[in-house]
């Protein structure tokens, strides 16, 4: 009988990481092992994931976390949907749950109560990089100890999360990135007049954009007026209008395009020359590793996941988060150093190419499905 998973997941959106969990499945479901999942609502992943011959349950339950601003008592919910989760679970058949987020414990909680193995994915660095509290630190903790395995996106996370939730079956694993899709071939560095920088992903305050317009502010107050900012994700209201507010302030319009979500943004990057991550403590920003298979030159800020990716002057160029003047340095520094900005580029093309091949950090994940599946029948 082959191996059978259910991925549970904390949000049903198409972002990072339910598009990196699908990359995952999409190996997995490839090599015989039959995957479901279980998300909280209806959204864009559901269907991407039925497209891979994924089985998907629909059921409420909520976050271990309080996230700033939030009112509510999501362990209610939690408890009167478990009987619900647990019969699927059961139904299915599963062997292991993997729970795609460190988000949220009631994959481990019905792991324990059923019988099963346990698959923690730590893809985030909560309290840095979204200033959340624990509803229940000491019992989060101690489940996050008694998982069969935690796997973290980055060595970041690790690192983190080393100490601070310790668990003897820790690994790093990096996410898998389909290699052709991304790929965008060039033959240099900035061709046309006008430099095109795009910042990927949802805004909000950890994300940083703002630093981006800010730099591109003083760019043209330097009398730089050849620079023009893509602004690609959903927005959290009171973020967007700052910038909008900061736009307006600085007068540039007609410099900065906000697109909203883009669901597919290579031909956005085939006419971009930079690819701006202003994000603070970010785990592993996916947005940076397609910037770089896509040969745009990465900038970002030094912190986290994107300090990870990016070694200044090496793999791209590097700010101190926050100092919008040093950033406005960087975007100089690269219109006026073409030759070494694609050297640059040719270097975090190679270093992503060696580090995010789909079907070798899948295999991983399946390796480490079987080595705990191993386990149990050796106990």
């Amino acid at each position: 009988m082959k191996m059978r998973v259910v991925y549970i997941l904390n949000t049903s959106s198409a972002y990072g990481a339910n598009r990196s969990l699908a990359g995952f499945i999409r190996y997995l479901t490839d090599n015989g092992v039959k995957c479901f999942a279980i998300l909280p609502e209806a959204g864009g992943i559901e269907e991407e994931l039925k497209a891979l011959g994924v089985e998907c349950f629909i059921a409420t339950y909520r976050a271990c976390v309080r996230y700033p601003g939030y009112i509510g008592m999501p362990y209610l919910v939690n408890l009167v949907n478990i009987p619900k989760l647990a019969h699927q679970i059961k139904k299915w058949n599963v062997d292991i749950i993997h729970t795609n987020s460190s988000t949220h414990d009631i994959g481990i909680i019905l792991a324990k109560l059923l019988g099963k193995k346990h698959v923690w994915h730590v893809r985030e660095v909560l309290e840095e990089h979204f200033h959340t509290t624990y509803y229940f630190p000491a019992f989060y903790r101690k489940m996050r100890g008694k998982s069969d395995a935690v796997v973290c996106v980055s060595n970041f996370v690790y690192n983190y999360n080393l100490d601070k939730f310790p668990n003897p079956n820790m690994k790093m694993l990096y996410n898998p990135f389909d290699l052709d899709y991304y790929n965008i071939a060039r033959t240099g560095f900035v061709q046309k007049d006008e430099v095109n920088i795009l910042i990927a992903g949802n805004i909000t305050e950890s994300k940083g954009q703002i630093d981006g317009v800010r730099a591109l502010a003083e760019l043209t107050h330097r009398g730089i007026n050849n620079v023009r900012m893509i602004l690609a994700g959903g927005a959290e209201k009171k973020c967007l209008e700052e910038i909008e507010a900061l736009i307006a302030e600085e007068q540039l319009e007609g410099k900065v395009d906000y697109l909203g979500h883009v669901s597919d943004l290579r031909a956005v990057r085939a006419e971009c020359d930079i690819a701006l991550n202003c994000s603070f403590a970010e785990a592993l920003p996916r947005v940076t590793v397609e910037g770089m298979l896509s040969e745009l030159l990465s900038i970002g800020a030094d912190s986290g996941g994107v300090a990870e990716l990016i070694r200044d002057g090496i793999t791209g160029l590097l700010y101190e988060p926050g100092n919008y003047r040093q950033l406005a340095d960087q975007i100089e520094f690269a219109m006026n150093n073409k030759l070494k900005c694609r050297k640059m580029i040719i270097e975090a093309k190679k270093y992503a190419v060696a580090h995010f091949k789909l079907e070798e950090n899948a295999k991983r994940l399946l390796d480490l499905y079987e080595e705990i599946l191993c386990k149990n029948h050796m106990e």
